[in-house]
């Protein structure tokens, strides 16, 4: 569509010209003064639609490549290429702003050290999320951004009114069964499959360098999904709600 817009754009301004070249030289009386007034008028549009037409190609070109470097999992290279789409793009673009929010959302939870760290970054991606939707509302990609992450900004505001790691609501019978002398090892998880494969990374890795720790291993999950996922993956987990 953008592709069509440029050449429609082209076309239009090389018409322009042509007229404008051809009437200019004929230039006596009112009428044919009316006319190069006019075919300058119409250069003058076709070169700011052109102009428009190459943002909007040069921002799409940008969107594109960050989608494909979202894919490779090269979050912050992709966060770069969606802030150049917007800044290319001649008025606000919600699907890059929408795709840029979503990315900083994953380099947030999988790179943070911490909720301190992650906080601003959840913030920030919940605004361009937002703002997206109010542009596109009822889009189904966007509605999946926002429900993310509010569901990530509600579970932020569950774990600050937990304070610290041992206030988490662990289950009284799963720390009868699950503990090693009084002693769990805890984590937390949420978001599906999508992001607690790294629970199960951490199993695997107690497993291997420290398997008398494996029955004491538990995952506090955020959600539904979360729970089902680490159940059929036989981790002992717990719904936090």
């Amino acid at each position: 569509q953008k592709d069509v817009l440029q050449k429609a754009a082209a076309r239009a301004f090389e018409r322009a010209v042509a007229l404008a070249g051809g009437t200019a030289s004929a230039g006596k009386g009112r009428r044919k003064r009316k006319h190069v007034e006019d075919a300058e008028d119409d250069l003058e549009v076709a070169v700011a639609n052109e102009a428009l037409a190459r943002r909007h190609v040069e921002s799409g070109r940008l969107n594109r490549l960050g989608v494909q470097l979202d894919l490779q999992n090269r979050w912050e290279e992709a966060a770069s290429a969606f802030r150049a789409a917007l800044k290319a793009a001649p008025a606000f673009e919600p699907r890059a702003a929408n795709n840029l929010g979503a990315v900083i959302y994953k380099n947030a939870t999988h790179r943070s050290s911490g909720w301190l760290e992650a906080e601003p970054l959840y913030a920030q991606a919940r605004d361009l999320v937002e703002r997206a939707l109010k542009h596109l509302p009822g889009s189904a990609p966007l509605m999946k951004s926002f429900k993310e992450v509010q569901r990530l900004q509600a579970s932020l505001k569950a774990w600050r009114d937990g304070a610290e790691l041992k206030q988490l609501p662990v289950p009284k019978d799963l720390l009868e069964k699950a503990a090693v002398d009084g002693t769990l090892v805890c984590s937390w998880s949420g978001g599906g499959a999508k992001f607690s494969r790294m629970a199960l990374n951490l199993l695997a890795s107690i497993r291997r360098n420290a398997p008398h720790w494996e029955r004491a291993f538990v995952v506090m999950a955020l959600d539904k999904e979360t729970e089902s996922f680490l159940r059929e993956h036989g981790v002992t987990t717990w719904l936090h709600e």
